[in-house]
């Protein structure tokens, strides 16, 4: 063994003394950059699933204040609720980006859609003076449901076991928490 390395001249050994570490550095260097950019897609998509439950959630908190609003409140509590359902569209068209294609949640948001169109029939018995007691449950509790539905859906496509979790407790919250 050592008539091999004699064999070798010294600024070759010298060479490979120095550049067979420079490369194990720069291969570490690279494999730690891969790890920070994988991380980095997992996280990116996390804080898009977490939009999405969180509207979600909004939504669901939502649809019972309108219902239960005074006359004076409902045109505010409307308003609250079609932007909380702006919000869900908004959160869902980024998942749909994002790359989250989940026939579930699209199935969930097209129940949605279709319950959200039939919320100005709510709103005119409303406003006309019907004081049946099922109204809200007939048109506000569906999109209430979906809202809820929604947030659960994201917290189950979220890659982190842990942050699923977390998005599953908040749904669990009560408002203001």
């Amino acid at each position: 063994m050592s008539k091999f390395f004699s064999s070798i001249s010294f600024r070759a050994l010298l060479s490979v003394l120095v550049i067979v570490p420079l490369l194990a550095a720069v291969l570490f260097g690279a494999m730690l950059s891969w790890n920070a950019y994988s991380s980095y897609i997992l996280t990116a998509n996390a804080v898009t699933l977490e939009r999405l439950a969180r509207s979600g959630g909004e939504l669901q908190l939502a649809m019972p204040l309108e219902g239960a609003a005074p006359p004076e409140r409902r045109p505010a509590m409307r308003q609250a609720s079609n932007e909380a359902y702006r919000t869900v569209v908004d959160a869902y068209h980024a998942t749909i980006e994002a790359g989250y294609n989940d026939a579930t949640l699209a199935q969930i948001k097209a129940a949605l859609d279709e319950r959200f169109a039939r919320l100005a029939e709510y709103g005119g018995e409303v406003d006309a003076g019907e004081s049946d007691p099922m109204l809200p449950l007939k048109y506000l509790q569906p999109m209430s449901a979906a809202g809820l539905d929604i947030a659960g859906r994201a917290a189950n496509l979220v890659a982190d076991l842990g942050a699923g979790a977390w998005y599953s407790g908040l749904l669990r919250l009560p408002a203001g928490q």
